[in-house]
């Protein structure tokens, strides 16, 4: 189904897994809908046995409520049940994995890592789209970036001449913002691994072109994303 690659506002590639950061699964779900309209088989794993999805037809749609609970909806936060779920859908699904987050409350963060890495991997033997949605307020700096490592940002379908260096410091500004998080040069250059005065050089051509904009306490300059800076991640 190449016409997912371009389809309506994003780029999506079998195979892959994708993140969203965001409090909601509105991205992903956008995303989702637009995927079981052309045709996919859609399911979703979700804390909210309820979620809506606009424009889908139930029948298109396989629910599961991410739970502990013996519901017969409901599936355990681990690889043996998700496994159980996944492992009979057919080739080139799409999977919303909602609230990822909720398996940290009953482990550690390795365990949540190695659902990731379980699903990457299920992706690409059979060229599956996963779709995972991340509260980044539940998660560390580190344990976020850890994530990203493992997954592919949802990109809108447009070109951008942005150059990749600039890219990752309003990749790390986006995430910071999530989290209500302003940011000073000394945590670009920790997450980044840039030196001072290349931090000063790219930060201040964001904010000439108002990709990002400062504030200053005390001495101190801090900087956050701005509406337009987002609209380079949505």
């Amino acid at each position: 189904m190449e016409e997912s690659r371009s389809f309506h506002d994003y780029r999506i590639d079998e195979g892959k897994v994708y993140l969203e950061l965001s409090k909601g699964p509105e991205k992903t779900l956008r995303v989702l809908s637009n995927l079981v309209d052309i045709g996919y088989y859609g399911v979703i794993i979700s804390r909210n046995p309820n979620l809506r999805i606009p424009h889908v037809k139930e029948k298109g749609l396989g629910r599961y409520w991410l739970a502990a609970s013996d519901d017969p909806r409901a599936i355990q936060p681990d690889i043996v049940s998700i496994n159980s779920v996944c492992s009979s859908l057919p080739p080139r699904s799409v999977i919303l994995v909602d609230r990822i987050d909720y398996m940290l409350m009953k482990g550690d963060f390795d365990k949540v890592m190695e659902v990731i890495n379980f699903l990457n991997e299920l992706s690409y033997l059979h060229q599956h789209i996963v779709l995972i949605s991340v509260d980044p307020q539940t998660f560390t700096t580190h344990q976020i970036a850890a994530i990203e490592k493992e997954c592919t940002t949802i990109a809108a379908h447009r070109d951008t001449t942005m150059p990749l260096e600039y890219m990752d410091i309003i990749r790390v500004a986006n995430v910071k913002s999530l989290a209500r998080i302003d940011f000073g040069y000394s945590e670009i250059m920790a997450e980044l691994g840039i030196s001072k005065p290349t931090a000063r050089k790219r930060i201040s051509t964001l904010l000439h072109q108002k990709y990002l904009k400062e504030k200053s306490i005390g001495r101190k300059k801090l900087f956050t994303i701005t509406d337009k800076g987002r609209k380079l991640i949505d």
